[in-house]
């Protein structure tokens, strides 16, 4: 709790005013985040969340995105037994807090959906609803290329069996590229 304090008083003292992504402008982001999961009482299972991310930013300070995912919560450590996949869309309303030449910092959210292939009872695979709200920032280390950090807090609700897919913050780290 402690380091988003920080960044958010950073935030807060710096000024608003110097644009680097403007009207028009488009950015591809393809991010990854570790994704714990706990199948049973003491088997974690270590799990793979990617996103790709299509930004239109249309006003000063606005952009609209679509985020893509697919995520596997046994990529890396599999003592559950269980391999679980999961592909949907997310589309997304960002606001830039900060919008300078060298980063940008700014705060998101959405409303989405999904498929699970989880197999509960009688229902062999799930459709999800996804709600996102989040920080997330860009730190250019290229002349398009920029380094990309977003934590959000995300809930995911398999409708069809009415069972909560997964809950929480996640970080989660990659690569944008701005058109």
């Amino acid at each position: 709790m402690k380091p988003l304090l920080a960044v958010l008083i950073f935030v807060l003292n710096c000024q608003f005013v110097t644009a680097q992504v403007q009207k028009g402008d488009k950015i591809l982001s393809l991010t990854a985040a570790a994704f714990p999961t706990r199948a049973m009482q003491d088997q974690d299972d270590v799990g793979l969340i990617l996103k790709v991310n299509a930004e239109f930013i249309v006003g000063r300070r606005w952009s609209f995105a679509t985020q893509g995912f697919y995520s596997n919560n046994t990529t890396f450590v599999n003592e559950g037994g269980t391999s679980l996949n999961a592909v949907g869309v997310i589309p997304t309303v960002q606001y830039y807090l900060v919008n300078k030449a060298t980063w940008q910092f700014y705060v998101n959210g959405g409303y989405g959906f999904g498929f699970t292939d989880r197999t509960l009872g009688s229902a062999q695979n799930g459709a999800l609803t996804i709600i996102t709200a989040g920080i997330a920032g860009r730190y250019k280390i290229g002349k398009r290329l920029h380094l990309a950090l977003e934590i959000p807090y995300f809930r995911a609700n398999n409708i069809t069996i009415d069972f909560e897919e997964a809950e929480g913050p996640l970080p989660f780290i990659g690569l944008s590229y701005q058109f």
